[in-house]
């Protein structure tokens, strides 16, 4: 399943806010996780997906002090989320000061996940990884190259 687009939204005082229904859809499912994830953002996705987010620590010793350190920042901040009848969550308070947000939101679609985003942080985040995407592009092609040919 990937999630494609990007919707904006608000967080009301109660730090409410509205799942996109066009990413409901998709998932089928009230019961959603949400955790802290990269450059100050959160990730949601349906619950039984929670396994993807650590799949790849899975395969490295947790005697190293880097995967438990991941292992603690996306599970130890991870709280089950579920959707009222018009879509819509509380962002549990841990979340929204890690992810600084404030009034205005956006969710943006992912790989097997949605990355919720207070708005100017993600306006932020787009305008440093538009300039360097190109280069980006070509390190994951040389990447990919290579562990073909491995």
């Amino acid at each position: 399943m990937n999630f494609w687009g990007r919707y904006p939204g608000k967080v009301d005082k109660n730090n409410r806010t509205t799942f996109p229904a066009k990413f409901r859809e998709q998932t089928g499912d009230d019961n959603l996780l949400i955790a802290n994830w990269f450059e100050q953002s959160l990730v949601i996705l349906p619950k039984d997906h929670g396994s993807l987010l650590i799949e790849d620590l899975q395969k490295e010793s947790i005697l190293s002090p880097q995967v438990r350190e991941l292992e603690s920042f996306i599970m130890g901040g991870a709280q089950e989320i579920e959707l009222d009848i018009d879509g819509r969550f509380v962002i549990p308070e841990p979340l929204i000061t890690y992810a600084t947000i404030t009034e205005k939101v956006v969710f943006k679609g992912g790989m097997f996940y949605v990355r919720l985003w207070d708005i100017d942080v993600c306006d932020n985040y787009e305008k440093i990884t538009s300039l360097r995407s190109e280069d980006t592009a070509k390190r994951i092609a040389l990447i990919t190259a290579k562990k073909k040919y491995e």
